[in-house]
C-alpha cells in the first residue's frame, strides 16, 4: 500500500480537484501514476555531471595513472572570451584557447550511464585500488566552487566515477581513456577535434 500526504479528488459537475480533509480513506490510484516508484537510482539525478559554465572556470588540474599532472590556468577577459594556460616548470604558458574550448565543450558532453550496483565495502576496495585508477581531474571556478571527479576500472567498458569521493554510478572507459588522451594533447599544443565521440562511443 502506498501512504500519501494529500488527497485530492476531482468534482464531476466542475471539473475541479478538492482537498479531502480526512485521512480515513482507502484510495486507488492509477499505475501510470505512480511509476517514479520503479524508477532506478540513476533516474532521480541529471545525468549529465559536468555542467559549469567556462566564463567562472580559473583553474583546472588533470592526473593520469603514471602519476603525470596538467594543470591549466584560464583568464576571463570578458563575458563571452577567455584565454588558457598550461603551467610548466611553475610557468605559465599560453596555449591555443580554441583547442581548451574544444576540450572544455567535449567534457561537457559527458553523462552517467548507469548505476555501479556495488557495496560502499566494494566501492572503497575500487577505489583504494591503484591499478584501477584511470584519471582523476578538478577544477576551482572564480565563485570558490571546487571539484574533483575521479574514474577506476570498474569492469568491461565501466569506469566507477566519483565526485569529491561520493560515487555510485559509472560511466564509460573508453570515454575516460579519449579525455585523457586530448587533455594530454591540448597541454602539449596539439590539435583535437570537437567532434571527439564523447557520449557516442559504444558501450
Amino acid at each position: 500500500y502506498y501512504v500519501l500526504s494529500d488527497v485530492y479528488l476531482s468534482d464531476k459537475k466542475d471539473g475541479n480537484y478538492g482537498k479531502l480533509d480526512s485521512f480515513d480513506y482507502i484510495v486507488e490510484i492509477d499505475r501510470t501514476q505512480l511509476d517514479w516508484l520503479l524508477w532506478d537510482t540513476l533516474d532521480w539525478i541529471e545525468r549529465d555531471y559536468f555542467q559549469i559554465n567556462i566564463g567562472i572556470i580559473e583553474s583546472m588540474s588533470f592526473t593520469l595513472p603514471d602519476g603525470a599532472k596538467y594543470r591549466f590556468e584560464i583568464d576571463q577577459i570578458d563575458e563571452n572570451n577567455v584565454k588558457a594556460y598550461a603551467i610548466k616548470n611553475g610557468s605559465r604558458t599560453q596555449i591555443d584557447t580554441r583547442n581548451f574550448q574544444t576540450l572544455y565543450l567535449n567534457m561537457l558532453g559527458g553523462k552517467l550511464f548507469g548505476s555501479a550496483n556495488v557495496t560502499p565495502e566494494r566501492a572503497g576496495e575500487i577505489t583504494s585500488d591503484p591499478n584501477r585508477f584511470r584519471l582523476s581531474w578538478s577544477f576551482k571556478t572564480s565563485t570558490g566552487l571546487e571539484r574533483t571527479h575521479s574514474y577506476y576500472l570498474l569492469e568491461g567498458n565501466k569506469d566507477y566515477i566519483t565526485i569529491n569521493g561520493d560515487g555510485g554510478f559509472y560511466v564509460l572507459s573508453s570515454v575516460i581513456k579519449k579525455l585523457a588522451e586530448d587533455a594530454v594533447s591540448v597541454y602539449n599544443g596539439i590539435k583535437i577535434t570537437a567532434d571527439s565521440p564523447y557520449t557516442n562511443i559504444d558501450k
